[in-house]
């Protein structure tokens, strides 16, 4: 029995430590510049690039209008850092005993709340504005993350 509490007490560590961690993560992107961060996404997109055959950024007649490579990596990057955000957290919510629903709860009104705050913290970074639309992306990403754990644990997957 010792041993188990002993397993538990480490992986609780370990559970809050990635989840400040990666709180810091998001805050020290969002504290890039404007200029900062665009230059990094575009640099991303163009390494991509060189190894994958996109098509054209213009596709005539198109319903995607023109391609822009670079905003769809900055909201795919939202999408997946809420994501990964709302699965660390709900983690942590489950060495508690928590009611699941309960946990789902308080995992998206904890992930709604920094990502409301990330925006706001990018109105003082040179460069930068708050955007809703990138707080719906959030969302997006924090309800799939739900929807993916609530998904596996009803197959009895864990881990």
């Amino acid at each position: 029995m010792r041993e188990k509490t002993h397993k538990s007490f480490h992986a609780k560590i370990a559970a809050w430590t990635a989840f400040v961690l990666y709180l810091a993560l998001i805050f020290a992107f969002s504290s890039q510049s404007g200029p900062q961060s665009n230059r990094i996404s575009r640099g991303i997109v163009k390494e991509v690039g060189e190894y994958v055959q996109l098509p054209p950024t213009v596709i005539k007649g198109s319903f995607l209008g023109e391609l822009d490579y670079n905003f769809i990596l900055r909201k795919s990057a939202h999408f997946l850092e809420y994501f990964l955000l709302a699965v660390l957290a709900y983690r942590i919510l489950l060495f508690y005993h928590i009611p699941l629903w309960k946990s789902r709860w308080m995992t998206f009104f904890f992930c709604m709340i920094f990502a409301f705050l990330d925006e706001l913290h990018q109105r003082m970074v040179a460069g930068r504005t708050p955007s809703f639309r990138d707080v719906t992306i959030d969302a997006a990403g924090i309800l799939f993350a739900l929807f993916v754990v609530k998904q596996r644990m009803r197959r009895g997957v864990t881990g």
